[in-house]
């Protein structure tokens, strides 16, 4: 029979000190992004030929929603967006001066010069002021009519 002495015992290890976790960072949430900093020169040669930014967008196979965020996300395809509206609407200016008097496009180019500058190519102008009538002045006015 064995003794107590010749039941081997486990042998004491001291625990090791607590490490700390490890900090694994999150991973992005959803697609990869499809931006290439290429994309940047490409908008503006686009635009340059007439193309809007949708154009570009179905181009590369993303939508303009996207092409939009790229723009809020990406300081240099941001600007280079608006290059490329700059030289978008050189080129449509352009034609339609190379046509004056020879283009039965005049028409056509003018909408979309319309729609590209808005502010510089729009038939109205929108005039706002701030009047302020107060009820004794009506009074004052129609006693006047009277």
């Amino acid at each position: 029979m064995a003794s107590i002495t010749d039941i081997a015992r486990p042998a004491f290890k001291p625990q090791a000190q607590a490490q700390e976790p490890e900090i694994i960072p999150p991973r992005p949430v959803g697609r990869p992004s499809k931006y290439e900093p290429r994309f940047c020169q490409a908008v503006v040669d686009m635009m340059g030929q007439g193309f809007s930014k949708t154009a570009f967008a179905g181009s590369i196979g993303v939508s303009r929603d996207t092409l939009m965020n790229w723009c809020r996300e990406h300081e240099e395809f941001f600007s280079a967006v608006k290059r490329g509206e700059t030289a978008r609407l050189q080129f449509l200016e352009q034609k339609l001066l190379d046509g004056i008097g020879t283009s039965s496009n005049a028409t056509r180019e003018i909408f979309a010069l319309k729609n590209a500058a808005p502010d510089e190519w729009r038939d109205r102008q929108e005039i706002s002021s701030d009047v302020r009538v107060t009820h004794e002045d009506r009074v004052k006015a129609l006693k006047e009519l009277a």
